[in-house]
């Protein structure tokens, strides 16, 4: 998740797929298998993580830069968080999402 969210950050560049695509798949592992044992601040930081990669994958200049098995992936780990946190612990999640998505075509 570190290695994502400094690469978000812009802190570094190894903007490749492959390595987005290793640091989503470890966050899916780490919702599907220890979900329940980390901390709500971890899941607090997690969903805001995720958002924030939805937010880099549908902005207007850079949601072709992105592969689709990519916007597929991180569509998998929000389904994934959503069934641990909607509606109790993510209630304003539909409103984060269509506020990232309205003006775009990205994810």
């Amino acid at each position: 998740a570190t290695i994502l969210a400094n690469f978000l950050k812009g802190g570094d560049k190894h903007d490749t797929a492959q390595l987005i695509l290793f640091c989503l798949n470890a966050i899916l592992q780490t919702i599907r298998k220890r979900y329940g044992s980390i901390t709500n601040a971890e899941k607090r930081n997690l969903r805001n993580l995720v958002m924030a990669v939805v937010n880099e994958f549908s902005g207007p200049k850079t949601a072709a830069k992105y592969p689709p098995f990519l916007k597929n992936k991180i569509a998998v780990v929000i389904v994934g968080l959503l069934r641990h946190d909607y509606p109790v612990r993510w209630p304003n999640f539909f409103h984060g999402i269509l506020k990232s998505i309205r003006n775009d075509d990205g994810v």
